[in-house]
């Protein structure tokens, strides 16, 4: 599995060294053919990139043979001048204080696939670190789903961060993100004794012990290689309570349709029923107010505000999410 950490620190200075982007790009168009003539182009094959050289030479990109990045990540000070923080999935592991879930494939959509692409198609690579003497770190690259998904979150997707396990509203609060970056481990459980002892607070215990198996890699923000234009077109900026708004909204309009309703049918006196017409009309404008704040949050260039007025809601739940 592999551990991403995200951070909103500014980026250091730019390096010339380090910038390979005009040098290192994937052939266009299709790369391979398998037996029944389908075309595949280089990020639909990227996780085979160990398997065939051909493909390294035609993928340099997609296969993680040349940097994209402006900063010197080589340099330790670097990656110390910034203040990282653990981008969580759901139900994968990834702190080693991040306790086990649940998972099924239509249960939590991304982290089965992020499983699939990361930890059943690597197994050959694992074992190819386990059978090297010194344990040399393997240079392994980030899964397209992980690309797509990382320049989603440099560009302020509000729903991209939603689907992490990490609080939306924490990781979008202030700022888009600058800077990801990912290591590839071997998880296993903790030791029986180290489960069984108690732990107080209850989030402190190590639920895992974990192994490193790559080098750490790093993307930064309008670097990212998984970006495409499409993605660039549909981002998605909403208020992390946006679903719950508009229920609120549907359920109220429906409340104050009742309240008209009774005005206009009612046998009370004519003021009774003028006074209940008009609390259902501001109950109803209420609703079709919030109903129009809601959805005025999709697609918006500046999402902070947002979150900053649901983060104050939306903090106190962050344990559960």
């Amino acid at each position: 599995m592999l551990a991403l950490e995200y951070s909103h620190s500014p980026l250091p200075a730019a390096s010339g060294a380090s910038v390979e982007a005009a040098q290192c790009v994937d052939q266009s168009g299709v790369v391979a053919n398998d037996g029944s003539g389908r075309g595949y182009s280089c990020k639909d094959i990227g996780a085979h990139c160990e398997q065939n050289p051909q493909l390294k030479a035609k993928c340099p990109l997609t296969c993680g043979l040349c940097s994209v990045n402006t900063v010197d990540w080589g340099k330790p000070e670097n990656a110390a001048a910034m203040k990282w923080q653990p981008l969580e999935f759901k139900n994968l592991p990834g702190s080693l204080t991040k306790r086990p879930e649940f998972g099924s494939p239509y249960h939590r959509r991304l982290d089965w696939q992020v499983w699939i692409e990361v930890t059943a198609s690597m197994e050959h690579r694992y074992e190819r670190f386990r059978s090297d003497p010194e344990r040399r770190l393997l240079s392994l690259p980030l899964p397209n789903i992980l690309k797509s998904l990382t320049s989603k979150l440099f560009l302020g997707d509000t729903d991209a961060a939603n689907l992490l396990g990490s609080p939306g509203v924490d990781v979008l609060l202030s700022s888009n993100v600058t800077a990801v970056r990912y290591t590839f481990y071997n998880y296993k459980f903790a030791p029986l004794a180290e489960l069984m002892t108690p732990a107080w607070p209850w989030a402190e215990r190590n639920w895992w012990t974990r192994e490193q198996i790559s080098t750490v890699s790093y993307l930064e923000a309008g670097r990212s290689e998984g970006a495409t234009d499409r993605e660039h077109e549909f981002v998605r900026r909403s208020p992390s309570l946006r679903h719950w708004l508009l229920a609120l909204s549907v359920g109220g309009a429906v409340a104050a349709t009742t309240i008209l309703r009774r005005s206009m049918l009612g046998g009370a006196g004519h003021d009774t029923r003028s006074l209940s017409a008009l609390k259902g009309l501001l109950l109803l404008a209420g609703c079709t107010a919030l109903f129009a704040v809601a959805l005025y949050g999709d697609y918006q260039a500046q999402p902070a505000a947002w979150y900053r007025l649901v983060g104050l809601v939306t903090r106190a739940d962050k344990a559960e999410l």
